[in-house]
């Protein structure tokens, strides 16, 4: 009755933020990489931009953040992929949050019709199985909106849109 709706409300709410932390956690190194070369670039009171950019100058290199050893052994995906941080990142959080949906949206569509409760009957297991993904897939949704517009937001400082916009503006008038 209304403890087991009680209780299968507990357990969506539970398994939505285990969903939630999952996002978050296979989203952490991507989003600890940013973070990194952000760190970098202010410690060397550089634009990041100078970081990730490569450069033709034959110099000792210096002046690049090193993305792992060798350029040779990186291939030209794996070099333009280090050179778009801010992408790639968001690129790995939406594929998780897609790999964390699909099984749950899935799950969700296989279940059987929903049974007419009117009559004050506690919810089948299939409508609290149907609920249970619903909310999941939300919380996912909204952690994942969340995470890639403040890469956004970095992004925006990183690349220093605002001066850029500033600059036009200037020029058209």
């Amino acid at each position: 009755t209304s403890t087991q709706i009680q209780r299968a409300e507990m357990i969506a709410s539970q398994y939505a933020k285990y969903q939630r932390k999952m996002l978050r956690s296979r989203s952490k190194s991507a989003l600890d990489n940013v973070t990194s070369i952000r760190t970098t670039a202010k410690e060397r009171q550089c634009a990041l931009t100078d970081l990730i950019r490569p450069t033709n100058d034959d110099n000792d290199g210096d002046d690049e953040l090193d993305f792992g050893g060798d350029d040779n052994a990186m291939t030209a995906e794996e070099k333009k992929l280090a050179n778009q941080p801010h992408g790639q990142t968001v690129t790995v959080i939406l594929g998780e949050a897609s790999s964390l949906i699909h099984p749950l949206a899935m799950w969700r569509n296989s279940m059987p019709p929903e049974q007419d409760n009117s009559d004050g009957a506690p919810p089948d297991l299939p409508s609290a199985v149907r609920r249970m993904c619903d909310e999941a897939i939300s919380k996912i949704d909204v952690e994942a909106q969340t995470m890639t517009a403040k890469v956004g937001h970095w992004f925006l400082e990183d690349h220093l849109i605002s001066k850029w916009e500033e600059m036009g503006l200037q020029r058209s008038t």
